[in-house]
Order: C-alpha cells, then structure tokens, then sequence
C-alpha cells in the first residue's frame, strides 16, 4: 500500500506541475496578443542589425511598447517594422521614430520623439502601408555617415586640379611681391618710426609739458579775468557815451530843423525874385530870428559836446566810472 500511494502522489505532482507549466507557458505567449494597443508601421532606410520582435519601442525613455514584426517592405529596398503601442500611451503630436543601441551590447531598440523641429530622412513610399505610418530618421552612427559620403561626393565633383593649380598661382604672384618689396627700406622706416614714438612718449618729456602747462594755467586765468573785466568796461563806456548822445538828440534835431527851415526860407527868396523888396522888414524879421534860435542851439550843441570833450581829455576813467549828467530841456532857445 506505501508503495502505491507513494507513486500515486508522484504521478499526481507530476500531472499538476506539467499543467500548471502549460498554463503559464501559455499565458506568457497570449499576453502580447491579448494586451490592448494600436498597431503602427515604421520603415527605415537602414540597417536594423539588433532589432529583434518584442523589441521594446520607447518614447523619451518610458517603455511604451514592442516591436510586432521585422520585415522588408513591397519596394524592396526598405525594411518595414510593425509596433504595438500600448492603450492611453499613444503621443497625441506628431512624432518620428529612431533606432538606438544599449550601451556597447548591439541590443537595438525604438526610440520615438516630437518631430517638430526633426524632419524624417525617411524616403516617399511608393505602395499604402497596412497600418498608420510613424516617419522615421536614421540613427546617429549613420547620420555622421551619410554626411560625410555627402561631404566626400561634394569633393569628388570639386575641380580639385584647378583649385591646386590657382592657388600656386596666387603664391607665385605673392612670392614675387614679396621679393620686389624693399623690406629693408621698409623695417628702417619702420624703426625710425618707433624711435620717434619712443621718444614723444618720452616719460620725462611729458613730465615737463604737464608741468608747463600747469605754471601757465594761473597766467592763463588772470589774462582771461582781466580781459573779461576790460569787456565789460568798454560795454559799460558804450552805454553812457549812448545815453549822452541820447539827451543832446533833442539840440541836434532843433538846430538841423532850424537850418532847414532857414535853407527853404532862403530858397524861397531867391525863387520870389521882385516880391522881396515889398516883404524885407517882415521876412528879415521871421529870418532873423529863426537864424537866432538855429545860432543858438548849435552854439549849446557845440557847447556841449566841447564840454564832453574836454572831460574825456582830463579825465578819461570818467566816461568809464562817472555818471551821466542831469539832462537839460531845450525850449525856444533858452534853458
């Protein structure tokens, strides 16, 4: 009996753990079908050398989901990539796909990013993909490549002959400037050059013409004061002799008036001819008496201006520090 309860139980154990084996091997293999997601394409201009199905897709870093299937695509030239994303994961922007490498082990996987400010390198299709296409960019590696093929094909179709070719003929014309050039002429001139600079910048000299300049800033303020102060006496000379030249205006203006009427007096005289003899007691009467008053004011004029004169004479500092005198009023020739 403990014999065949004893084999009964490993069978047992074995029937349970072999289904238990099933069940597990099984879930682990539906999981990725059964999980909920959307299924995108990729194809790629490149070698997907470590990209293996179930690779994990990422965007930014954060597993999002897993390569579905690698294969080539209809033209024969791209290899196209079937993704599932995950439900609630997927970008809402507009986003491009490239590959990338973990560390230095050859692992490849999905990395998805904004393309905003990336555009795809990948080229048009010319045949409709099964699913909704996510642009793609080659990886780094190639990207240095396919710049320097670029960089390379761009100075192959250089005329690198040419170029050689002018650029030994510019150092030719240069090296024949450069030995017609008297360089020796040139550098003396250019020593004699630093001689004199040396010497205008001279710490000593320019010691000494401070020092001059500065002895000659109080002469310089004590001229500038002294012609300031003689300016402003003459201005004050010019206002008086002004304002004497104003009061005796009145005397000139009576004596050239009186003249005046004395020369037209006369005129007329002279034009009436016969008639002078009928009116000469009046006229020589009216005449004398506008030749008194004419006499008279410029003998006060004369006065006056004599009377000036001689006080300029006598004492010159009056016209500058002296008043005015009192005005006099001149009316039908008396003060």
């Amino acid at each position: 009996m403990a014999s065949a309860q004893t084999k009964f139980m490993v069978g047992l154990f074995l029937i349970v753990g072999t289904a238990l084996t099933v069940v597990v091997v099984i879930w682990v293999g539906m999981s990725g079908y059964l999980e909920e997601g959307k299924n995108f394409v990729m194809y790629f201009d490149e070698s997907v050398q470590g990209l293996d199905q179930d690779s994990t897709v990422k965007y930014r870093g954060v597993p999002i989901g897993s390569v579905q299937s690698i294969g080539v695509a209809e033209d024969g030239k791209l290899v196209e990539v079937v993704v599932k994303i995950r439900k609630g994961e997927i970008p809402s922007e507009p986003v491009s796909a490239q590959l990338k490498s973990v560390g230095i082990t050859g692992i490849m996987f999905i990395e998805l990013d904004l393309s905003a400010d990336k555009p795809a390198d990948m080229p048009p299709l010319s045949f409709e993909p099964p699913f909704p296409l996510i642009p793609t960019r080659l990886s780094g590696f190639n990207q240095i490549f396919r710049s320097v093929e670029t960089m390379l094909h761009r100075f192959k179709e250089m005329d690198v002959e040419g170029v050689i070719s002018r650029l030994q003929r510019d150092l030719d014309s240069l090296d024949k400037v450069i030995n017609n050039t008297n360089t020796a002429a040139i550098s003396e001139s250019i020593v004699v050059s630093l001689d004199r600079l040396n010497a205008i910048l001279d710490p000593d000299r320019w010691d000494r013409i401070l020092a001059s300049v500065q002895s000659v800033g109080p002469e310089v303020e004590h001229t500038v004061a002294d012609a300031r102060k003689m300016f402003n006496r003459a201005e004050t000379a010019l206002e008086k002799l002004d304002g004497l030249l104003g009061q005796n205006q009145d005397n000139l203006t009576l004596a050239m008036e009186a003249l005046k009427e004395t020369m037209e007096a006369a005129s007329v005289m002279v034009k009436e001819g016969g008639n002078l003899v009928a009116g000469t007691d009046d006229k020589v009467a009216h005449l004398q008496q506008h030749l008194l008053v004419s006499v008279q004011n410029m003998e006060k004029a004369t006065e006056n201006l004599n009377r000036l004169l001689e006080s300029l004479a006598q004492d010159p500092a009056q016209i500058l520090l002296g008043q005015p005198p009192s005005p006099r009023n001149l009316q039908g020739g008396r003060e």
